[in-house]
């Protein structure tokens, strides 16, 4: 994964995420994690998935196998680390500091080689988080619980509340969903794109 900032994660192979510029024609630098060893602890990670930046250039990290979203300065320095069960994809409103996480489990029966590639994702849960300290999401939401294909985040701020739009949470309804933040909850706003 790729964000707008430059940085890129490796997963499986290379449990790491590397920074570069869009121009730059070297090899990206490594920013976090080994590039041969997974780990757990603080500036280690095992799976990282989704990838984003806040206001401040601060770096999130979706730590899949330790469940969990790792905040980084923009020096590399760890900052903080939210518990995200099976974080996948994350997005950080620039605004507010709210936190939407994508957790993706995988069917621990379906995997198709050993870098747990294709479709063999059932559960997918939404959670948020009211900033980088939080210690516990304030909301989530059952996006899907036993469907394939991997799902996809985007966070709409142009609102009075802010939007995630999912799509690819089944592979029978590969619509586009619309879920409100409500505070301290969500509002399904079901398929609104189709209902016209």
């Amino acid at each position: 994964a790729v964000d707008r900032s430059g940085f890129r994660s490796r997963t499986t192979i290379h449990p790491c995420v590397l920074k570069t510029t869009w121009d730059n024609r070297e090899d990206p630098g490594l920013f976090v994690g080994d590039e041969k060893t997974s780990g757990a602890g603080a500036g280690e990670l095992s799976e990282p998935r989704g990838i984003t930046t806040d206001a401040d250039g601060n770096v999130y990290v979706c730590d899949h196998l330790n469940h969990r979203v790792c905040v980084f300065a923009p020096s590399g320095k760890p900052l903080a680390q939210l518990p995200a069960k099976n974080a996948d994809l994350v997005a950080v409103h620039q605004k507010t500091g709210a936190i939407y996480v994508l957790g993706t489990q995988h069917h621990e029966h379906r995997n198709l080689n050993e870098y747990e590639a294709g479709n063999n994702y059932t559960r997918k849960e939404l959670f948020k988080f009211t900033s980088r300290n939080a210690t516990k999401p304030v909301a989530s939401i059952v996006l899907a619980a036993d469907s394939y294909g991997r799902g996809v985040i985007a966070l709409d701020e142009s609102g009075d509340k802010p939007v995630i739009w999912a799509a690819s949470l089944t592979s029978h309804h590969p619509g586009l969903r619309k879920i409100v933040d409500e505070g301290d909850s969500f509002r399904d706003g079901g398929y609104p794109i189709e209902e016209r």
